[in-house]
């Protein structure tokens, strides 16, 4: 898990415009700067679960409130949330699209904005990727990348649009 968030903090980062730092909100902020970037953040199940600060027996300690603070000191505009237990993963890929329909609506270029999804968070960012259909909004899947996932998003959403980056480690027998 160590090794996933290192290299997935290392290629957002790549992409985050140096400066001040960014701010977290768990919704669109009510004031949008379109310079700014956005980066909407979907954790692992083990959040719905277990709380902002679980520890799984094999993977360690989900630094969640730590993932979020390291995106906002890069200089990114955080959204993100803990979803409640059970979250279906469809019906809360439709509300992230909203979301990110409201930042396109007042001005956000979509090469502003990334979906970083984590394990489950990684299948409702595919989800997103599919409804809303951009081709330059960009995505991070982490942890999810497998065939049954892939048939999941094609037969309940379609196919991925924009530039979408799978990311696993060679331990990760799901992945």
């Amino acid at each position: 898990m160590k090794k996933i968030a290192i290299s997935l903090l290392v290629l957002v980062m790549l992409s985050a415009v140096p400066g001040s730092p960014g701010n977290i909100f768990s919704h669109v902020p009510k004031t949008i700067d379109t310079h700014a970037r956005y980066l909407i953040y979907l954790h692992g199940r083990i959040i719905e679960t277990s709380g902002r600060h679980p520890t799984h027996p094999r993977f360690g300690v989900y630094e969640y409130d730590r993932i979020l603070q390291t995106f906002a000191d890069s200089g990114f505009v955080v959204i993100s949330e803990a979803r409640p237990a059970d979250t279906r993963a469809l019906e809360y890929a439709r509300k992230v699209v909203a979301q990110i329909d409201t930042l396109l609506r007042q001005g956000v270029a979509p090469s502003r904005i990334t979906v970083v999804g984590a394990s489950k968070g990684a299948a409702i960012a595919g989800f997103v990727s599919a409804l809303l259909k951009n081709p330059q909004v960009r995505f991070v899947l982490l942890a999810i990348c497998n065939k049954r996932m892939a048939n999941v998003w094609a037969s309940q959403a379609g196919p991925f649009y924009g530039r979408v980056l799978y990311i696993y480690e060679r331990s990760d027998r799901i992945g």
